[in-house]
């Protein structure tokens, strides 16, 4: 079982840094819903089993509740929000398997 974090985080324009922060557009970020994105959390879960003395199978599922990732507008026509940049899981839930030979 794992379990991935990403904590709450505010827009790049609420930043103090005078190069990344743009105070004027904190009221446009609010109004459109994206100033604050919450924290996120995934369960991961996978199992493996060993067949002989050098093969191992090994299945599993990310984001095995199908967590939406969180969307906001962005301030352009080009920005396609928070989701898009793949910081959050955008695919939904994964399976996977892996077979494995030591030789």
């Amino acid at each position: 079982m794992g379990w991935r974090f990403i904590s709450g985080t505010l827009v790049d324009d609420a930043s103090s840094n005078k190069d990344l922060g743009n105070p004027a557009l904190i009221e446009r970020w609010k109004l459109n819903g994206s100033y604050k994105i919450p924290a996120f959390n995934w369960l991961d879960l996978a199992a493996s089993y060993k067949f002989k003395d050098r093969t191992w199978l090994t299945v599993g599922v990310n984001n095995i509740l199908d967590k939406e990732p969180p969307l906001g507008a962005g301030l352009s026509d080009i920005d396609f929000g928070p989701g898009f940049y793949n910081t959050y899981d955008s695919l939904g839930r994964a399976l996977y398997a892996n077979l494995q030979f030591q030789f």
